[in-house]
């Protein structure tokens, strides 16, 4: 019985360990990032990149275009019938270089077939208002990405998207501009 609990002690040590270890303000991304985007809910297709100095997010999808400016705090979506909404940007919902202090650490995965398998490790937080979970990259001597993730709303609602194609080229230099019908309302520090 002593050497069962001994087991039982010392796992729960090392796994402890193995979590604690897990800064994840250490786990940050490339200054420039762009994707293809699959949203497993809609099945749409997008480009998404976001340019960490410039504090700028883009998306564009067939049914809308979104812009985030960090610096300016404000989110400008645009519709596919020309619709334009800003919406200020809560705290929480800023997506920075580095996950945030606030991460936690939920488990390690593998992705894609052996030999190949590319090792991730899994990250939950709160973000606008709801808990987002992160599978992240962590192969020795390449950058960091985010592969997939899941956004659950606080109404229990969720959305899964997977990162593909990763690249720290962003090709579409046009993804930050925030849209022309949006023009107007536009604080005066923003220029199109």
């Amino acid at each position: 019985m002593l050497p069962l609990a001994l087991i039982a002690v010392l796992l729960s040590c090392t796994y402890g360990q193995t979590a604690i270890e897990k800064d994840p303000t250490k786990v940050c991304f490339p200054d420039t990032l762009q994707f293809v985007t699959f949203n497993l809910n809609t099945d749409e297709a997008g480009i998404e990149a976001v340019d960490f100095k410039r504090n700028m997010l883009g998306s564009v999808t067939p049914s809308r275009t979104l812009v985030q400016d960090y610096n300016a705090r404000k989110t400008y979506l645009l519709s596919a019938d020309g619709n334009c909404q800003v919406f200020d940007i809560p705290e929480d919902t800023i997506f920075t270089k580095c996950l945030p202090a606030r991460a936690v650490f939920v488990g390690e995965a593998n992705w894609g077939f052996a030999p190949n398998l590319l090792p991730e490790d899994g990250w939950q937080f709160s973000y606008n208002g709801g808990e987002l979970r992160v599978l992240v990259t962590k192969q020795p001597g390449q950058p960091r990405y985010i592969m997939m993730s899941k956004f659950v709303e606080a109404n229990g609602n969720y959305t899964v998207t997977m990162y593909l194609n990763p690249s720290v080229t962003i090709t579409q230099a046009n993804i930050f501009d925030v849209p022309k019908q949006c023009a107007s309302k536009c604080p005066p520090s923003i220029e199109l």
